[in-house]
C-alpha cells in the first residue's frame, strides 16, 4: 500500500529507509499534494530559476506545518513540459558537485531563519531527492535578486506568497479574527431556454413563464483569508423579491408565492421594500472554516420583477419608430438596433463566525432583458460603507449619444426612444 504525504515526511524526519521502489508506488497511487507534501519534477534542477523555485517550497513549508519536497517526479503539474504522473529523476551531478551537494548549497540563504535545518536525502545517487522540512521556529523570509523580501506559506497543495496584512498578523500577533471573502461562483437568471425541438405547448408555457416574475439563482463562494479559524461559520442576505407574497404578473394572473431556498436556509419577511417588493432576510448556518479553506454558500433562489415590461416597451419602441418614419408595421426591424435595457440587481451579504464580527459585502448582479447576465458588471465586493438592497433598470437610449438613462418604474414603455441610433 502507498504512504501518504504524512507517513512519508515522519520518514524523512526520522532518517528512515525510503527506496525509490516506494515513491513509484506513491505516484502509481496517484498522491496528491497537499499541506505535507509537494512534488517537482527534475527539470528544476537544472532550470534556470531552480533553486529560487526549491527555496520558496522550503520556505512555505518551515512557515507552516513542515513538509517534504520531492525532486524527480512529476506529480500533475502540466507547466513543466513532463508527462504528469511520472517518475522524472534528476541529473546525478549539477556541475562539479552532486544533486544532493547542490540542493544544501541552494538552502545556504534560508539557514539563518530556518530551525532546525532541513534533511536532505539522495536516492539513486542523487536521481531523487527529498527535503524534508520541520516547521521553523523563526518566520523564514526568501530574497531573491531583485526583489525585496519575501515571506512564503504552504496551504493545502500550494505554496503562496504571504500578504502583507497576513504578515503583520504574524508579526505583531493580530491573529485573533479570521478574514473572509466572497465571490460570484454561478448566476442563473429567467426560464431556461428551449431547445430546437421544443413543442408547441412548450413554447406556450416558456411564453407564460416570461410574463411571470423571472426566477434568479445565485453561488457565492466564501474563502477563509487568514491564518486563523473561523468557528461556526454563518451567512446571511437580505433580498429584494415578489416570492413571499402572491402577486399578479401583467396579464393579471396571480403569481405564487414562495421563495425557494435549501432546507437547510432559514428564510423570513423582514419588511416591505420599494415598489412593494418583500425584503427577505435568508440565512444559513454553516460550520467550521480553516485558514485559506474554500466553501460554497449555498443556492439563493427567488424572484425578481417581471421584465416582461421591458420587452413589451422595446417593441413598442419599435413600432413608434417604423411609424415616425413610414413604414409598414410588417417591415422587419432589427430590435438589437433599438436600443438595450440593463437591470442591476443589489443585495447586501454578510458573513459571520462565532470569533469575529460580522463583514458585509455589496452583491452585484447585472443582467439585460434577454436574461444574460452581464459577468464583467457583476461583482461581491466589501461593502463601502452601508451596502444598497434595490433593483435598478436603466435603458441603452436610442440617440447618437448612445447613454444608459435610469427607468422609473416598470409600466408599459418606460422610456421611448428619441430615434434611431447612428
Amino acid at each position: 500500500m502507498a504512504w501518504t504525504s504524512k507517513e512519508l515526511f515522519d520518514r524523512v524526519l526520522r532518517e528512515q529507509e525510503v527506496a525509490r521502489a516506494d515513491i513509484e508506488l506513491m505516484v502509481k497511487a496517484r498522491v496528491a499534494e497537499d499541506l505535507h507534501l509537494d512534488w517537482k519534477g527534475g527539470k528544476v534542477v537544472n532550470a534556470k530559476t531552480g533553486g529560487a523555485t526549491i527555496r520558496k517550497a522550503v520556505a512555505g513549508f518551515a512557515n507552516a506545518e513542515g513538509g517534504v519536497l520531492v525532486l524527480g517526479v512529476n506529480g500533475g503539474d502540466v507547466g513543466t513540459g513532463e508527462k504528469k504522473w511520472t517518475m522524472t529523476p534528476c541529473f546525478k551531478t549539477k556541475g562539479k558537485q552532486s544533486t544532493k551537494e547542490w540542493v544544501e548549497q541552494v538552502l545556504v540563504p534560508l539557514r539563518a531563519s530556518l530551525r532546525p535545518q532541513p534533511t536532505v536525502v539522495a536516492i539513486d545517487d542523487g536521481e531523487l531527492v527529498l527535503i524534508g522540512v520541520q516547521r521553523s521556529d523563526l518566520l523564514v523570509q526568501v530574497v531573491e535578486k531583485g526583489q525585496e523580501v519575501v515571506h512564503y506559506l504552504r496551504f493545502y497543495g500550494t505554496t503562496q506568497k504571504v500578504p502583507g496584512y497576513l504578515l503583520a498578523d504574524l508579526l505583531l500577533g493580530r491573529r485573533q479574527r479570521p478574514r473572509m471573502e466572497l465571490a460570484i461562483l454561478d448566476v442563473d437568471v429567467g426560464p431556461k431556454p428551449l431547445g430546437s425541438g421544443a413543442s408547441h405547448r412548450q413554447h406556450v408555457r416558456f411564453q407564460e413563464t416570461q410574463r411571470s416574475p423571472w426566477p434568479y439563482s445565485i453561488t457565492v463562494e466564501t474563502r477563509n483569508a487568514s491564518l486563523v479559524w473561523a468557528d461556526e461559520v454563518a451567512y446571511g442576505a437580505v433580498l429584494m423579491s415578489e416570492a413571499a407574497q402572491g402577486r399578479r404578473d401583467g396579464q393579471g394572473r396571480k403569481v405564487a408565492a414562495r421563495l425557494d431556498v435549501p432546507h437547510s436556509v432559514l428564510a423570513n419577511v423582514s419588511g416591505r421594500g420599494r415598489d412593494g417588493h418583500d425584503v427577505v432576510h435568508a440565512f444559513h448556518r454553516g460550520g467550521n472554516m480553516a485558514p485559506f479553506e474554500k466553501t460554497e454558500l449555498v443556492r439563493l433562489t427567488g424572484f425578481v420583477p417581471s421584465m416582461i415590461y421591458l420587452i413589451n416597451a422595446r417593441r413598442e419602441a419599435a413600432t413608434m419608430w417604423q411609424r415616425e418614419h413610414g413604414l409598414l408595421l410588417s417591415t422587419v426591424v432589427d430590435l438589437d438596433g433599438l436600443g438595450d435595457f440593463r437591470i442591476t440587481y443589489w443585495a447586501p451579504v454578510y458573513v459571520v463566525a462565532r470569533n469575529s464580527t460580522p463583514q458585509w459585502f455589496q452583491l452585484r448582479i447585472v443582467y439585460d432583458e434577454q436574461a444574460r447576465v452581464i459577468e464583467n458588471l457583476c461583482s461581491c465586493e466589501p461593502a463601502d460603507g452601508r451596502p444598497r438592497i434595490d433593483i435598478t433598470v436603466e435603458h441603452k437610449a436610442f440617440d447618437a449619444h448612445d447613454k444608459w438613462e435610469k427607468v422609473e418604474g416598470f409600466g408599459v414603455a418606460p422610456l421611448t426612444p428619441a430615434g434611431p441610433r447612428d
